[in-house]
């Protein structure tokens, strides 16, 4: 197993890794079923997990299965964000999953739409417009691969590993804990971004990496444009964070950043193209 390798750094942390043999699979409304009956918990959300719910599917998974990892599959399109795919022999639901680790859910993911015209309709569906979304779905026109996404809780993972309550509680090794090393900085940083920033300051900045951005494009330059395109997606967000664009402005900044990425994307892509796209020559690598 994968413990053998890091055997002194798991002894350290006092951590036993988790059964990974084997991880079943279950789908959404089953679950519910299957807790339902055997813990004679009445269903009361026919749309999502409730903790209890997701503590008893754990409960039950380890008692029949020996499992500590259970999927949850097929969660309802009502819940699920407009771009999850819907499964298609039931439109009710989606191709969607939520990893559940005793119980915790730690990764949630699955199929996403791919298809320009589907996107369209489920967007409609939803009551949503396209506005603010232009660049987004302008990838979908030209054509998408069939792909998916997933995002993972590695903090809640590792409280749960730990056996801790709160992530500044995480040992760093034997004698320092996450919050010995991070917690004044995050308390610093957040005093700064909803307080202490300048405002004006940051407002002149934006436009500043912008101008240097849009520079750097004009004179070929992806990287540094690139480079510019990435603070200026940083500040848009102190500017949030601190207040200082209202709801309507922030749509327009939003699609600046995105106009300056779209362009750094593109002069890439050309640079690429111009070189014989080098990395695809086998005899170079």
């Amino acid at each position: 197993m994968a413990s053998h390798f890091y055997e002194k750094e798991l002894k350290i942390l006092d951590v036993t890794l988790p059964n990974v043999d084997k991880i079943p699979t279950v789908r959404f409304d089953e679950a519910k079923r299957k807790v339902a009956e055997k813990y004679g918990r009445k269903i009361r959300n026919p749309y999502d997990l409730e903790p209890e719910e997701e503590a008893l599917i754990g409960q039950y998974f380890k008692e029949e299965c020996d499992a500590d990892f259970v999927f949850v599959t097929h969660y309802p399109s009502k819940k699920r964000p407009f771009y999850a795919m819907d499964d298609p022999a039931d439109p009710t639901f989606t191709l969607s999953f939520d990893l559940l680790y005793h119980g915790l859910e730690i990764t949630t993911g699955g199929q996403r739409i791919h298809d320009y015209n589907m996107l369209l309709e489920k967007i409609e569906k939803r009551g949503m417009t396209t506005e603010g979304m232009e660049q987004y779905m302008d990838a979908f026109k030209y054509g998408m691969p069939p792909h998916g996404g997933l995002g993972i809780g590695l903090e809640r993972l590792t409280m749960y590993l730990q056996g801790v309550e709160s992530v500044y509680d995480l040992k760093w090794n034997k004698n320092v804990t996450y919050g010995h090393i991070y917690h004044q900085n995050e308390v610093e940083q957040s005093k700064h971004n909803f307080e202490a920033s300048n405002p004006e300051m940051l407002l002149r900045h934006f436009n500043d990496f912008e101008g240097q951005c849009k520079a750097m494009l004009e004179q070929n330059l992806p990287w540094p444009a690139y480079d510019y395109c990435l603070k200026c997606s940083h500040t848009f967000n102190l500017l949030d964070a601190r207040g200082a664009i209202s709801i309507t402005e922030r749509a327009g900044y939003i699609g600046r950043v995105r106009a300056l990425a779209a362009g750094v994307a593109k002069l890439y892509v050309a640079q690429r193209e111009e070189l014989g796209y080098p990395m695809l020559n086998t005899e170079a690598r």
